[in-house]
C-alpha cells in the first residue's frame, strides 16, 4: 500500500468521528480545514467506482475506514498526478499542525520544506501555498481559490418570465455530496424556482456526481416530458450550461419519485485529472 494512503484514511476518519471536533483540538483550525479538503477530494475520487465506501465512510468511518484505504490505494496506484497532490495536501496538514502545536507553547520551534510559511509568536499570521492570512478583526467570508457560484440580477430577471411555464410544475435539486459550494448554489437555485411558483422538495445533498462546468437535468420515473426542456431553456437564458442526461441511480443517494432533477456538481478542484490519459505506475 502506498505510504501516503494509511495517514490520510486515519486523518479523514478522526475527521469524520465528530465532524472535527477532536482533531480541532490537536492540529488546529488551519489543519482542520486542510482535513475537510482532503475528504472532499478522496470522497469525489473513490465514489467514481466505489460510492458506497464513499456514500458510507462519513456515516461510519471505523466500519469503512478499511475499505476507503484500499480504494484509495487503487487510485492512487493508477494516477501519479493525483498521488503527488494528495502528498502535497498531507504536508499541508501536518505543516499546519505543527505551528498550531508550536503556538500552544512557550517554546517556537519549526521546520518548513518546500513551498508554504510558518508565523510564530503572539499575533503572528501566515498562510501556505495557496492560502490567504488574515491579521486583526475581520468579517464575512474568506473564499480559497475559484470563487462560488452565485446567481446574478441579470440572470434572476432572464430567467423569472420562463419559470412561468414552469408554475405548478416539480423540480428538484441535488448537490455535492460534502461540498458547501454546490449545496449552497443548488439551493439558491431551489429558493428562486420556489418563489417561481414551482414545488420543490428539500434539496437532496447526497449526489457523487462531478459534473464540471454545468448541470445535468435527470429524471426519476414518469415525468411529463416538457418539463426538462423547458427547464434547459430557463438555465441557458441565464447563461447556465444545463445538458438533459441520464445519471446512475446510485450516485445520487435518494431520488424523488415522478420529478425532474437538477443535479448541481461541483466547481473544479486543485486536484481535478488533467486531460491526459493516467499514467500507472510500475
Amino acid at each position: 500500500m502506498d505510504p501516503i494512503v494509511t495517514p490520510i484514511a486515519i486523518i479523514l476518519a478522526k475527521y469524520a468521528l465528530d465532524k472535527g471536533g477532536e482533531l480541532a483540538k490537536e492540529g488546529g483550525p488551519a489543519a482542520l480545514e486542510k482535513a475537510k479538503e482532503m475528504l472532499g477530494v478522496v470522497l469525489e475520487r473513490v465514489g467514481r467506482k466505489k460510492p458506497e465506501t464513499a456514500t458510507g465512510f462519513p456515516q461510519d468511518p471505523e466500519t469503512y475506514r478499511r475499505p476507503l484505504e484500499r480504494a484509495l490505494d487503487a487510485e492512487v496506484s493508477a494516477d501519479e498526478e493525483f498521488a503527488a497532490c494528495l502528498k502535497g495536501l498531507l504536508a499541508e496538514y501536518e505543516q499546519a499542525a505543527q505551528a498550531h502545536a508550536a503556538a500552544m507553547g512557550p517554546v517556537y520551534e519549526a521546520k518548513l520544506e518546500g513551498s508554504g510559511a510558518i508565523a510564530q509568536g503572539p499575533g503572528a499570521v501566515a498562510a501556505g501555498a495557496g492560502g490567504v492570512a488574515v491579521g486583526g478583526n475581520f468579517q464575512g467570508n474568506v473564499y480559497i481559490g475559484p470563487q462560488p457560484r452565485h446567481l446574478s440580477a441579470e440572470q434572476r430577471q432572464a430567467m423569472l418570465p420562463l419559470l412561468e411555464k414552469l408554475r405548478g410544475r416539480p423540480v428538484a435539486f441535488a448537490c455535492h455530496m460534502l461540498d458547501g459550494e454546490s449545496c449552497d448554489y443548488a439551493t439558491e437555485l431551489a429558493v428562486l424556482f420556489l418563489q417561481a411558483g414551482c414545488q420543490v422538495p428539500e434539496p437532496i445533498k447526497t449526489s457523487l456526481n462531478d459534473l464540471p462546468g454545468y448541470l445535468a437535468l435527470a429524471a426519476c420515473g414518469e415525468i411529463d416530458t416538457e418539463i426538462p426542456p423547458l427547464l434547459a431553456n430557463v438555465f441557458q437564458a441565464a447563461g447556465i450550461p444545463a445538458r438533459i442526461e441520464t445519471i446512475k441511480e446510485n450516485s445520487v443517494g435518494s431520488w424523488y419519485q415522478d420529478v425532474v432533477h437538477v443535479i448541481v456538481g461541483r466547481k473544479a478542484h486543485r486536484c481535478e485529472p488533467s486531460k491526459r490519459r493516467p499514467t500507472r505506475k510500475t
